[in-house]
């Protein structure tokens, strides 16, 4: 065993610095009514930690390369009882000084190999510590033993000291991972960010209103306002007395630390996230003093766009090796032209070569869970300025539109998103497209359709989705370095108001050498009211048609993806369907597709 250093100049650091804080409020509050705030007097007794760290190093692996060391340091104490952390801590080859990350994993997840070795190939030392605790059979061995007063509990319970849950113990475990990094003889303790995904992204916004040290931050989900949440977490603090919501909202909700971020934040996001709720995300970044970006991907759910991973690592370049200049967000203002065609131009920072620019965007009166994303790919008509028209089916309906930068090097830069209803704005804005029974034929590109993939950055691999003709057909073709195997695929056509509703008929779909597909309706929404179907089909080499008849789809449990006891219920009526996901099984050494899809 190996003892590395005591908390000792950081402890005296923090210590002056919120003593300051404290007397500053102190006085402040003399002068004026506002009380002061929880959330600073909690966490100014609670950012000193009365221990030395106590660095254990405790064994060795390697992942894809990287030699990664395992370790154990004293995150917290609780009761007199140190909490001793779990964590791996890599750095690239060579002495260095390199920039750092501290990696903040999801909730129920684990400090993964991938994700250290994912930055130390990007130039970084990294850090990452588990804060989930005891779950799925993990070693003791691998794990952060919290305290049984708050093992697995996001919440203090209602008859509580402040502090009582992990949340709080993940937060101080954070900033002693800083302190970490700072004594690392090969970490340029000057440029340390921090990156988190999900609940990892929501204690990137608490770690980085606390912590001045760090100069740079990507939170990814996690944006806060629990309370709005329909179900999970958000039950449960619905739930709570009155005084718990306050007690939770203005200690460990990311809405009280925004205003106060340290390091510049990118901010990840899925536009239809519950964890991240489109317009609660705007509201935060308007919170934001620090610069500040977003990077949205179009019609995901808890799923990163590899564009907005590539934008990540391009922000961190910035900020922490002296990348250069990040571009400024694009700017969107809406109009019509002489025959009231509503049109978008976009101001673009091309201070940086642009690759493309597009505006997503979704129509219909929808809450922001279930809307339907399209793309439509604008035009450059002078230096930093392009323009592109926006179809809409009905001038009176609410329009949502996010403009849309890719950079060189794939990274996605997102404007602030605009909400209007054209026709209040503008009197003359006019229809530009009629209904359909179609719901995909791909004569407008992949608009509307994503690759499902995972939540950190090392689910964003190198596969992609592109329009391609297959055997005489417009297709939607899916492409990999590597054997496809499986593939889930996810749409919300079904959200467009362009689209008609489905009723009492049948789904149409044509396939390209698959073998067999899962149909999903709904899945993972949680939304009221939006149930979960499920159907199963062979299909086979070639073009292949296949019909989905109400009666086909049965409903099931998303926790057990199987029916409800005894149920043999079906899908009443596909105007229940907000969003569809397919996953299919590819035919070996074939050219997997998606051809038309519709109403029949």
């Amino acid at each position: 065993m190996s003892v590395f250093g005591n908390f000792t100049d950081s402890h005296w650091r923090c210590g002056r610095r919120h003593r300051c804080l404290a007397l500053s409020l102190f006085i402040s509050n003399l002068l004026v009514s506002t009380p002061i705030s929880i959330a600073e007097t909690v966490w100014d007794q609670a950012l000193t930690v009365e221990a030395p760290l106590n660095i254990e190093w405790v064994g060795d692996l390697e992942f894809d390369g990287v030699r990664i060391k395992k370790l154990r340091y004293t995150g917290s104490v609780w009761k007199a009882e140190p909490q001793r952390v779990y964590a791996l801590y890599a750095h690239p080859e060579g002495d260095g000084p390199f920039p750092a990350i501290l990696q903040i994993h999801g909730g129920g997840q684990t400090c993964y190999p991938s994700n250290v070795a994912f930055f130390v190939k990007h130039g970084y030392a990294c850090l990452s510590f588990d804060w989930s605790g005891p779950r799925d059979n993990r070693p003791e061995s691998e794990i952060t033993m919290w305290h049984q007063d708050f093992r697995g509990e996001y919440m203090d319970p209602e008859d509580h000291e402040p502090g009582q849950n992990f949340i709080h113990h993940a937060v101080l475990a954070a900033v002693r991972g800083i302190d970490i990094l700072c004594q690392r003889p090969e970490v340029e303790k000057e440029n340390i960010g921090v990156q988190g995904v999900s609940w990892g992204g929501y204690l990137t916004w608490l770690v980085n209103g606390l912590e001045p040290r760090l100069k740079a931050a990507v939170p990814v989900y996690g944006i806060g306002e629990l309370e709005k949440q329909w179900s999970g977490i958000g039950q449960s603090l619905r739930n709570r007395s009155e005084a718990f919501q306050a007690y939770w909202k203005t200690n460990y909700d990311p809405a009280s630390f925004a205003d106060n971020q340290h390091g510049p934040v990118l901010f990840l996001n899925a536009t239809n996230d519950f964890f991240g709720q489109l317009d609660e995300c705007e509201a935060r970044l308007k919170q934001v003093q620090v610069p500040h970006r977003r990077s949205y991907g179009a019609n995901r759910m808890h799923s990163l766009d590899p564009e907005s991973v590539n934008a990540a690592m391009a922000w961190f370049d910035a900020h922490l090796k002296d990348g250069g200049e990040f571009p400024e967000a694009p700017i969107l203002e809406m109009g019509v032209d002489s025959k009231g065609v509503p049109v978008a131009t976009l101001k673009v920072d091309e201070s940086r070569p642009v690759e493309s620019v597009r505006v997503d965007f979704a129509r219909g009166p929808f809450h922001p869970l279930l809307k339907g994303w399209l793309s439509s790919q604008a035009d450059r008509t002078e230096e930093g300025v392009w323009r592109v028209e926006v179809p809409g089916v009905d001038s009176a309906e609410p329009l949502s539109l996010i403009p849309q930068v890719i950079y060189e090097g794939d990274a996605l830069l997102s404007g602030e998103v605009v909400n209007l209803v054209p026709a209040q704005e503008f009197p003359t804005a006019r229809a530009t497209q009629l209904t359909s029974d179609t719901l995909s034929d791909w004569d407008n590109g992949p608009s509307g359709w994503i690759l499902q993939r995972g939540t950190d950055f090392t689910h964003a691999d190198n596969t992609r989705l592109e329009l391609g003709e297959v055997e005489g057909h417009q297709a939607l073709v899916y492409r990999s370095e590597s054997p496809a195997g499986s593939i889930r695929l996810v749409t919300r056509v079904f959200a467009d108001s362009a689209r008609n509703k489905g009723n009492m008929r049948s789904l149409v779909l044509w396939t390209h050498d698959i073998e067999g597909i899962t149909l999903k309706t709904n899945w993972f929404l949680r939304q009221p009211g939006a149930l979960t179907h499920k159907a199963s089909a062979k299909v086979g080499k070639g073009w292949v048609k296949h019909v989905f008849p109400l009666s086909e789809l049965i409903r099931i449990e998303e926790e057990t993806d199987q029916s409800p006891e005894g149920s043999k219920e079906t899908l009443e009526n596909w105007n229940d369907v907000h969003s569809l996901e397919l996953t299919a099984q590819t035919v070996q050494e074939g050219l997997p597709a998606i051809g038309w899809m519709g109403w029949e």
